[in-house]
Parts: structure tokens; sequence; C-alpha cells
């Protein structure tokens, strides 16, 4: 039998890839994706990520071999790993840090075996799902655009004012997605993250979608990471670091609130922009992006006023309730006064008082 090589990344910060040889016993068994046990170091056994199998011996070089494949047979599939690999070039970050971001460590993957048990989240329980509410005449013409749009634009910018109904515009759209057999994941700043908009989310889709967040236990986090990978939960509700999810076929990514400074991750490495990413992420499964916000960030707003992303405006607040009135007030000229008022302009102290009147 040939004798055959492994280019793996391991979850330190150094550059580049090890080439390791592959046992005759695991000759078929190691591919792209695979996570392998490997020597790392002097006495250190460590799980990498194969990231390339070949053939070509490199020169004047000593390899070791892969040790075993992890438990469970785990592989990350070849999206997920291309999309590692973009995040290491693109934001120039080494890509075993990368990789230690993006896939949990050996102890927290699903099918391996604990040092010590840990108890397991609860199932969400079987809820009487409902169907999304019809969409206003406003709110159907933005769906419509964005469908639309969506034909020969990878991302869009949906720009809707506060209490617009942008929300049942993805939830629609999230539907669709999940009719056609395809996935979704709905990115939220993790202080939006609230209980309101899950247990919204799962009156619509049941256990059909879940929640991935930073506060999540290890096993809690270790059960999203298998659902996902099996396809058993084809929609997810999450924070930046679900874009590291082990997705299959993503037909669509929503960033709702894209202005939000927490999508860019500033420390540890990898730094990345979440929302830029995203769009990667969307392009490497062939699916769409759309990014929601009332107010958009500068750069997203550019892109889509020069023809970049599709832009879509949804104007009218849902019901037609009224926009609030905005005034413009001298605070300047109010910080001059002494005493405990000097912050307040005397028009807002009328208005506080006013509203105390009503009982309001």
């Amino acid at each position: 039998m040939s004798r055959q090589f492994a280019d793996i990344i391991i979850p330190v910060a150094l550059p580049g890839s090890f080439t390791y040889e592959i046992p005759e016993a695991l000759q078929g068994s190691v591919h792209r994706g695979s996570l392998v046990n490997v020597p790392f170091g002097q006495s250190r056994n460590t799980a990498g990520l194969v990231v390339k199998v070949h053939d070509i011996l490199p020169a004047e070089v000593s390899l070791r071999e892969i040790g075993s494949l992890l438990p469970g047979g785990l592989a990350v599939n070849d999206r997920l790993t291309d999309f590692l690999l973009w995040i290491s070039d693109y934001y120039m970050a080494y890509p075993g840090e990368v990789m230690k971001a993006a896939i949990p460590s050996p102890d927290d993957l699903p099918g391996r075996l604990m040092k010590r048990k840990q108890k397991e989240t609860p199932d969400v329980p079987e809820t009487v799902m409902v169907m999304p509410a019809e969409l206003n005449v406003v709110q159907k013409e933005a769906y419509d655009s964005i469908k639309q749009l969506f034909a020969d634009r990878e991302t869009v910018l949906l720009h809707g004012v506060t209490s617009s109904g942008k929300t049942e515009i993805y939830i629609h759209l999230m539907r669709e997605q999940l009719d056609h057999g395809r996935q979704v994941l709905y990115m939220l700043p993790e202080i939006a993250l609230t209980t309101q908009i899950i247990e919204r989310l799962r009156k619509h889709f049941g256990s059909a979608i879940g929640v991935f967040h930073s506060r999540l236990t290890p096993a809690a986090r270790r059960k999203v990471w298998k659902k996902v990978s099996d396809g058993s939960l084809r929609a997810v509700l999450g924070v930046r670091s679900s874009l590291f999810l082990p997705f299959s076929d993503l037909g669509l990514i929503i960033v709702d609130e894209e202005h939000d400074s927490s999508y860019k991750q500033n420390d540890p490495a990898p730094r990345y922009h979440a929302r830029d990413a995203a769009m990667m992420l969307a392009r490497i499964h062939g699916g769409r992006a759309l990014l929601g916000s009332a107010t958009p960030s500068l750069e997203s707003y550019h892109n889509a006023l020069s023809g970049r992303y599709g832009f879509v405006e949804l104007m009218t607040r849902y019901g037609d309730v009224m926009m609030p009135e905005m005034v413009i007030a001298d605070t300047r000229r109010a910080g001059r006064k002494k005493g405990p008022s000097s912050h307040f302009t005397p028009r807002l102290l009328e208005a506080v008082e006013e509203a105390l009147k009503h009982g309001e």
C-alpha cells in the first residue's frame, strides 16, 4: 500500500499546518475534515483538523504518524473547513487559533467519553406550533422585494424603522427555507438574545430551532453541535460564534441589528467581524445573507446605495403607529445653569412633569 500523508491544523498560535503520515490501518478512514489525535511537541497528544490528504512526501523531514481518529468518527464538513481557512487567510489569523475558536475541545465534542459526568441540558419540550402571522401590505411588499433581489444578489440590506415588523418578515423567510429542506442561521447581538425572541421563534419552529450563545454549558453546546451536524437542528438562533457550527446546507443567514459593534471579535484571536464573515459563509453554502437594522452601519448603507447589496426599506411602523416626534435641544445652554436640573433642558422637564400628571 502506498504511503499517504495529511496536512493537519493544530490548535496552537503557529503559522500553517503540520504534515503527518497516515498509518496503514487508518488509510481510507482519514479524509479532509477528519478530527484526529496526533503527537505534538515532546510528549503531548492533541486533537487536529485534517485539511488535506495527499501522497507527496516532504523532503528531508522525519514524519510522525497520526495516532487515531477522535471517537465517534467525528469530522468537519468541507464547507466549514473552507470557511475556517478563509477566516485565517482574510483576517490574518493563525489557522490553529481559528480552529480553537471554532471547534469544541475534544472533551466537549459529541460522542467523546467525558472524564467526569456533566448534567445534560433537557430537550426543548414539544409545543403546539403556530403558523406565521399574515404580513400586512407594507411588510408583504418588503418581503417580495427581498425575494426578488435574492435572485441576483447574495446580500440584501433591510432598513426598517423600529417596530416596523422586521422579525415577522424574517420568520416568513425562514419558513420558506426550512420548507425547501435547507438550514437557517438567525444571528443577534448577545444583549438582544432575550427570552422573548427565543420563545417567539420556538412558537413557530418548535424543536427545529436551537439556541447558541456563550452562556451555554459545555453539555448544551455539545448537543447543539451534534444536532446541527447531523441535520436534525435545521435553524439556529445565535450570537457571532454560531457561525462556526457545522452547518451542511445553509440557505439563509439573517444578521439582525447588523450595525451592532458586538459582532466584531476583538480579543482573543481570531479577530473577525461576524457580519462580514456571515456573508462569506452564505456564499460558501450557495445561500443568501439578509442584514437588518433600524440604523444601518455606514459601510452597509453605502454598499446598499452603491448597488453592491440589494436594498429594501420598511419605513412604516406596524399598525400605522406614529413615529415619535424628534426634537433637537441645546443641552449646552441647560448645562450653564447650576443645580440638579442642569443636565436637562426645560422642555424635557416639562414633558416629564406632564407625563407624570397623566399617570404615565
